[in-house]
């Protein structure tokens, strides 16, 4: 691709996935409000967001939200977006350059993996994020400085619907819902909207709070846990019950970041978690391709 003098790349009908290759590192992955001297120091951080060390080989990341004609040709002709193309029409316009949305974890990781590429980990996402910041977005420290780099929750979206009124800061970023990929200001790493438009599934389980990673890629699952139950039997003796031990092993939900248009700033931070199940589709979820090293 031919990259114009702030390093931005056009997006056309006919981009391929432009892939930008991520440095591997060590860095504390999370967010922690009770000590401004350690790590992430954040006072907007969540319980399941305390920090934990990642040391992470170096990966691809696509450098923008994958594109509604990109995901066609992944998914041969798939179209899940609820945001049909339009045509142009003032703010109405929707193109095939807006992220793709409605997408399932489990749709996305099936078609990726048919191409060899991936969804990232959280790891891999919130490293890519932060572009070697600690602050709570790669903007600073204050959400106003977020309006250059993220469509989010705004006046735009409020001029149209009252009801999205609980604003963490007021500011307009020029869009009341989806914006084509690549409007907003890039990180150090040359990723375009990390946070919002569309959230974006990662690969892992979703863990309340960060056990140890997998060494280069910092993929996690949660754990198995035994419970010990008393199931009543026939011949269990005189008590007629007897112990059993199961595994009993948390649902499976996957997890989501960077928020979406509909998202306040502050549930936008790069250490910010979300998660659903893994069939949920939304059109306010979407994916950012990943692919190893090789």
């Amino acid at each position: 691709p031919t990259h114009a003098a702030d390093g931005t790349i056009e997006v056309r009908n006919d981009t391929g996935i432009v892939f930008v290759l991520i440095p591997g590192g060590t860095f504390w992955q999370g967010a922690q409000k009770d000590d401004p001297t350690r790590p992430n120091y954040d006072v907007m951080a969540a319980y399941d967001e305390s920090p934990s060390l990642v040391d992470l080989a170096p990966y691809f990341l696509a450098r923008h939200e994958a594109t509604k004609r990109q995901w066609k040709r992944l998914s041969d002709g798939g179209e899940p977006s609820q945001y049909a193309i339009i045509t142009p029409s003032g703010h109405d316009y929707v193109d095939w350059n807006y992220p793709v949305e409605n997408v399932s974890w489990t749709e996305g990781h099936r078609w990726l993996a048919r191409h060899g590429l991936t969804l990232p980990t959280e790891a891999q996402w919130e490293y890519g994020a932060r572009g070697r910041t600690t602050t709570p977005w790669w903007t600073g420290d204050s959400p106003s400085d977020v309006a250059r780099a993220a469509n989010l929750r705004d006046q735009s979206l409020e001029r149209v619907d009252a009801s999205h009124s609980t604003q963490v800061v007021d500011f307009d970023d020029g869009f009341d819902s989806l914006a084509r990929v690549g409007q907003f200001a890039q990180n150090s790493f040359g990723l375009a909207d990390v946070y919002g438009n569309v959230s974006e599934w990662c690969e892992d389980e979703y863990v309340r709070r960060y056990d140890v990673a997998q060494p280069e890629s910092g993929l996690r699952h949660s754990r198995r846990t035994t419970q010990t139950l008393t199931e009543r039997g026939v011949n269990a003796g005189a008590a007629g019950h007897r112990p059993i031990t199961i595994d009993m092993l948390t649902p499976v939900v996957r997890v989501h970041r960077g928020g979406s248009y509909d998202s306040t700033s502050r549930a936008a931070r790069s250490a910010a978690r979300d998660a659903d199940e893994t069939s949920m589709r939304s059109l306010e979820l979407g994916i950012r391709p990943a692919r190893d090293l090789e």
